[in-house]
């Protein structure tokens, strides 16, 4: 009868047991925090571009003249030079998208 219930708790509580781990050296009252896993995000991948003067943004676009035709101009999305942003660090840490836990559950009346 209560497999269930105390699986999901289990699920629950997994992900978050592993970031701590008991000290064997102790009585088994202090928990010291392991480095293997953290419901944090601290970076993110940039979504902006570097061009070659160093101009960021997310999108470069150069005026191109037609020599054919009445020498027109237009706009092309510039392609080549662009180098990407990388890694930005998040002002605040972030907590995970995966992260398995209830963080508010709103009163029933």
């Amino acid at each position: 009868m209560g497999q269930t219930g105390s699986s999901v708790v289990r699920k629950l509580v997994s992900p978050l047991s592993s970031w701590y781990r008991r000290d064997s050296h102790d009585t088994g009252q202090e928990l010291v925090v392991s480095r293997c896993a953290t419901p944090f995000v601290y970076k993110r991948r940039g979504s902006m571009c570097f061009d070659e003067d160093g101009d960021l943004a997310h999108e470069f676009y150069e005026q191109v003249t037609e020599e054919q035709k009445d020498k027109r101009k237009t706009v092309m999305k510039k392609k080549v030079n662009v180098t990407p942003q990388g890694e930005v660090d998040h002002p605040y840490p972030r907590l995970h998208v995966d992260m398995p836990v209830v963080l508010y559950e709103p009163l029933r009346s």
